[in-house]
């Protein structure tokens, strides 16, 4: 298996230089790189700690819950309803170690909380709903209450409304816009006992025991003081929980080994899409991206992948505990149960968060960053260029018009455009505050895209495939040369003078510029879908195939390239950039797909965030993706997040090794200077059990 080296965006010659990058380990690191390796071996069984690469990483625990019945993390606060022990709150600001904050003391039985703003809603078994002020967890404050008419089991609050599972009184409808008083707006009799809720638009989706067969009943609470069914989902056994994201519900059934995918778009025939059985009971279930988290009961934590509901399969696992309760917050895990208690799990999937978004004036296409300064083309709004520094929203610097602005390339102080029609545009960028059209050459054909090698532009045409154009003299550019494709050329990029080129229908074409009058062919794989941008490292070339999404392609002998793995977005795959063993797509309405290609012949999804409108093109430079959306513009996204780097350059690497030989201490020993950031798992050591959460991460053991 090959592993692409990480690759930068640009260097010196141009943005499509690829540069490899040697992991070189300073020599007086190896002898404590092997003596690690060899403590690990005998300090830790290998049964404990062999499990796949991407498999969820054990990192933090709290103990002193007895009945924990829910948990619910908002921001870096979780609170788990304890039955008769009220609601804890926790600090998870470092999820591997949770602090007790506060509780809150109820008069019956928490089982379930939802918190907005600073104000937790509890169902609270026979006390029915107890609302609290949780602004201070030290001491929070009681605010009002509501006795429903049985047992208050799970709620669910959306705007002024708290809508109750009561057991035997079934649904429970409360306005809570005065938490002092909470009032009856209406109530809905179930056909069994109410045991979970869930509120989509209009529509209330409740489960329950013996609801005459039904598994979950479908109610209209568009006017909440008189709800009425619209359906129900009955499949002769009863339910206990469920999700429910746009049209899709997930349900676990009482006792039963099975998650059900269910397509409720039409609430009067709820149809069952997609079963995942396990090898336990399935107590409880979350929902966050592609991923459905289960509570497995003895079988633990299980992480199915539901990105194609009538075909789940199972993503990693982690089945060395109890787990009857759990939710997702980011890339954690929180799970619980009697006999676990809270155990926290860094996931291995990625939690891409948006830091920042700056409208650009027109329809943002194609971005390259340089430092701390990224260059848009932005369609009829010409070159965009702003100030991306970490840690801040996108700036804005200065602009120069051009016709259609449909991709850009930087090489020092020269920026290239490719403008569509109008064809090649060379911009002066040595202030970027006030960019200046240098010169221009008009292409045959629409230019897509460019890339620069020294003294020579590279240009992606519609209908006339590829043109080699001399920028020694950025005023007066000169045509040096033409490859025609069969197809329409949509994206380039340049290793050294061969050119890689997506055509469109036509797949992928690679051919020998070195003679820029004669091109010649090395050869060409003929992508499923429509190839629209390349990408080439270590002689693998990442294809976005439009409709057909990821290609990952072996190009070592170009005369005869293969399929090494695929990976099928949900969207449309526009461009794709990658970031050592990690690509990202952007995929249109798909938004940013981040694909783990460790495995190339087995692509997995880690991450992903939807953007407004479409996706467009990514950049991505250490733990930031710098995403484009053809409507909103620029977005900063954090992609950082994998707590095996130390370092914090966004991959585990043979440099975090290095670093750790360095901190590495036998347990009661005091860090160097600097090491924290080594103790995975926070005992106050750099030691042998941090060395095993890195090398899980490093490399499947």
């Amino acid at each position: 298996m090959q592993n692409p080296t990480r690759r930068r965006p640009y260097d010196n010659n141009g943005p499509n230089e690829k540069i490899v990058r040697n992991h070189r380990v300073r020599a007086k690191h190896l002898a404590a790189i092997v003596f690690v390796f060899t403590l690990v071996a005998t300090v830790i069984p290998p049964a404990a700690t062999a499990q796949p690469c991407l498999s969820p990483l054990l990192v933090g625990a709290y103990d002193s819950l007895l009945t924990p019945r829910e948990i619910t993390v908002v921001g870096t606060t979780a609170y788990v309803p304890d039955r008769q022990f009220g609601v804890k709150i926790l600090d998870v600001s470092n999820p591997t170690s949770p602090v007790l904050l506060g509780l809150i003391s109820t008069p019956g039985d928490a089982h379930s909380v939802v918190v907005v703003g600073n104000t937790a809603y509890i169902a609270d078994g026979n006390s029915g709903l107890q609302i609290a002020d949780a602004s201070n967890p030290a001491s929070p404050v009681m605010l009002g209450s509501f006795n429903t008419p049985d047992f208050a089991l799970k709620l669910f609050v959306t705007g002024n409304t708290a809508y109750i599972a009561d057991g035997s009184s079934g649904l429970q409808i409360i306005d809570v816009s005065d938490p002092t008083t909470p009032a009856f707006l209406g109530s809905y009799a179930t056909l069994g006992n109410a045991n979970d809720v869930v509120v989509v638009e209009d529509r209330a989706y409740v489960t329950g025991f013996g609801l005459g067969g039904a598994a979950f009943e479908i109610i209209d609470v568009s006017d909440p003081t008189t709800p009425s069914h619209l359906g129900m989902y009955d499949p002769g056994t009863s339910a206990y929980g469920i999700q429910v994201v746009n049209t899709t519900a997930y349900l676990n059934h009482i006792g039963s080994f099975d998650l059900e995918i269910i397509d409720v778009a039409d609430p009067a025939v709820p149809t069952l899409i997609g079963t995942y059985t396990t090898a336990n009971i399935v107590q409880d279930i979350a929902i966050a991206g592609h991923f459905a988290y289960l509570a497995n009961n003895t079988l633990g934590l299980q992480i199915v992948d539901v990105g194609e509901p009538t075909s789940p399969t199972l993503y990693s696992s982690f089945d060395s505990m109890d787990a009857q309760r759990l939710t997702v917050s980011g890339r954690y895990v929180y799970v619980a149960s009697p006999v676990s208690k809270l155990k926290v799990f860094d996931s291995g999937l990625l939690a891409p968060t948006l830091q920042g978004l700056a409208n650009t004036a027109g329809a943002a296409r194609d971005i390259e960053v340089v430092g701390t300064t990224a260059f848009v083309a932005d369609s009829n709004f010409g070159l965009q260029i702003f100030d991306v520094t970490d840690g801040t929203p996108p700036t804005f610097l200065g602009s120069v018009a051009t016709t259609l602005a449909w991709s850009v390339a930087v090489a020092g102080e020269v920026g290239y455009v490719a403008d569509r029609g109008a064809g090649l545009r060379i911009i002066d960028l040595r202030d970027v505050t006030a960019p200046a059209i240098l010169g221009t050459y008009n292409t045959l054909g629409s230019a897509y895209d460019v890339a620069v090698v020294g003294t020579t532009a590279y240009v992606a045409g519609a209908g006339r495939g590829l043109q080699v154009i001399d920028v020694s003299n950025s005023v007066t550019p000169t045509l040096s040369g033409t490859y025609n494709t069969p197809g329409s050329a949509r994206g380039v990029t340049m290793i050294g003078t061969t050119a890689y080129i997506a055509d469109n229908f036509s797949g992928l074409h690679v051919v020998d510029m070195s003679d820029p009058i004669n091109g010649d062919l090395l050869g060409s794989y003929n992508t499923p879908g429509a190839a629209t941008n390349v990408i080439v490292s270590d002689s693998v070339a990442y294809v976005a195939d439009g409709p057909a999404g990821l290609q990952i392609l072996d190009v070592r002998d170009p005369a005869s390239i293969s399929l090494l793995g695929t990976y099928n977005t949900p969207g449309f795959a526009n461009k794709v950039a990658l970031r050592g063993t990690t690509a990202f797509v952007a995929d249109s309405t798909g938004g940013l797909a981040i694909i783990d290609v460790s495995d190339l012949s087995s692509p997995a999804l880690i991450g992903e965030i939807i953007t407004p409108d479409t996706a467009t093109d990514v950049a991505v430079a250490g733990t930031t993706a710098h995403l484009l959306d053809l409507t909103f513009g620029l977005g900063i996204v954090d992609v950082s997040g994998n707590i095996r780097d130390i370092n914090g350059d966004g991959w585990s690497d043979m440099d975090d090794f290095a670093i750790f030989s360095d901190c590495f201490g036998a347990p009661g020993q005091p860090f160097p200077i600097d090491c924290e950031s080594a103790d995975f798992d926070s005992d106050g050591d750099a030691d042998a059990a941090d060395f095993a959460i890195l090398q899980v991460m490093f490399g499947c053991q």
